[in-house]
């Protein structure tokens, strides 16, 4: 129970922190994006944080159970945990760049 409870309070930590740095540094790029549309960039920027926060919240949640559930050891529950968060921070960082690269192909299409 408590390595689940650590597992959620890290995990959720981390995506609010990340999360919390893509919305203030990727204003700038969705304005570039959007051609200066400050007002649509900040629309789409509020909607991926929206998103972000349930997909990596969800994953985090639901991720809480993987395993067999017959961890005995603290070194096993700590592995267990890192194992966690690592697969959680892949899937933040492919989630990212694939947003990333949409609104770039977006932008190419956009601009021709």
């Amino acid at each position: 129970m408590v390595m689940h409870l650590t597992y959620l309070v890290i995990s959720l930590a981390i995506v609010s922190l990340i999360i919390r740095t893509l919305f203030v540094n990727g204003r700038p790029f969705l304005v570039l994006t959007f051609d200066g549309d400050e007002r649509l960039a900040d629309a789409v920027n509020g909607l991926l944080v929206v998103g972000c926060y349930l997909t990596k919240a969800a994953y985090a949640v639901l991720f809480v159970r993987l395993g067999d559930g017959r961890l005995v050891a603290t070194d096993l529950a700590l592995h267990a945990v890192s194992a966690k968060l690592g697969l959680l921070l892949i899937l933040i960082g492919c989630l990212h760049m694939a947003v990333m690269v949409s609104l770039t192909a977006w932008r190419l299409v956009v601009s021709k």
